[in-house]
């Protein structure tokens, strides 16, 4: 095996003009990636022409960079062998970066699967990016449609637990609504509270928070609140042997002790300012 001045400095190591052996190569390699010698038994045995594989190996430091080697077998005429003929690539860079997107993304989903809320987050074609188990058990959706890129539509399809009050949102109402939270039940017959966002890129991120405790409380509440009311009217009422006006107006001439009855006024002559107007009161007749 012959390398290039290149990659011996892509390494970090002095260039040599000797032909390097299998378990030289073997020896700077990670084992984990690539096994070099299984992968030139397998190109010889079927035939195949091109490689392009990724992979470690060590640098003069001790890190490890990563590779992509891209090569093709050829034949020259006057040589049984064939031979590899490829170049390398160093993408240390971009795994790293892909690396941290995996990262940051597996901790995303982490922190979404820890809150008890329902969560779902929309992109701007009303496609499904992530939700979580609570959405997907609040909903009974099978796990086909829960891959990220399943249109809105597909997703309400298939759920078996949707909205009942108010009417479903549908992509229309939800391409121009603004951000805000309601309350909806669900066929179940639980209650949800629903907050809305929309994000930077023209997507929807939607939290649903079960209330359904709460509005059995405030259910009972209400109901209290009636019998309550109900009560006060009833012990507001004067029973008649409770005492009230006299014999002459119907009463039994009894006073409610504690209580004093009130003085009753003598009827005073209205000023003739004060009657009505009228075509008899004025002597047309």
């Amino acid at each position: 095996m012959f390398w290039s001045s290149s990659l011996y400095e892509l390494l970090g190591r002095e260039p040599k003009d000797d032909i390097l052996s299998f378990a030289d190569v073997s020896d700077i390699t990670h084992p984990d990636d690539i096994d070099l010698l299984a992968l030139a038994e397998h190109l010889l045995e079927s035939g195949e022409t091109l490689v392009d594989e990724t992979f470690r190996m060590r640098h003069a430091d001790g890190s490890w960079i990563w590779l992509r080697a891209r090569g093709e077998i050829q034949s020259e005429p006057g040589r049984a062998e064939p031979h590899l003929i490829g170049i390398c690539i160093d993408i240390t860079e971009q795994h790293q970066l892909a690396e941290q997107s995996r990262m940051a993304d597996l901790r995303l989903r982490d922190a979404i699967e820890t809150i008890s809320e329902a969560f779902v987050l929309w992109n701007a074609r009303n496609e499904l990016v992530i939700c979580n188990s609570n959405y997907q058990s609040l909903h009974s959706l099978p796990s086909a449609v829960i891959k990220p890129g399943t249109p809105y539509n597909d997703v309400m399809a298939a759920a078996s637990n949707a909205e009942i009050a108010p009417q479903p949102v549908t992509v229309t109402q939800r391409g121009g609504a603004p951000d805000g939270s309601y309350e909806a039940q669900l066929e179940d017959g639980r209650w949800l509270q629903i907050s809305e966002r929309r994000t930077k890129d023209g997507g929807f991120v939607s939290v649903g928070t079960d209330i359904t405790a709460l509005k059995k409380h405030e259910e009972k509440l209400m109901e209290s609140e009636k019998a309550a009311e109900g009560h006060d009217f009833r012990s507001a009422e004067i029973p008649p042997d409770a005492g009230g006006p006299g014999p002459a107006a119907g009463g039994n001439g009894r006073q409610i002790p504690g209580r004093k009855r009130p003085a009753r006024k003598r009827p005073t002559r209205p000023s003739p300012n004060s009657w009505p107007i009228s075509p008899t009161s004025s002597g047309r007749r």
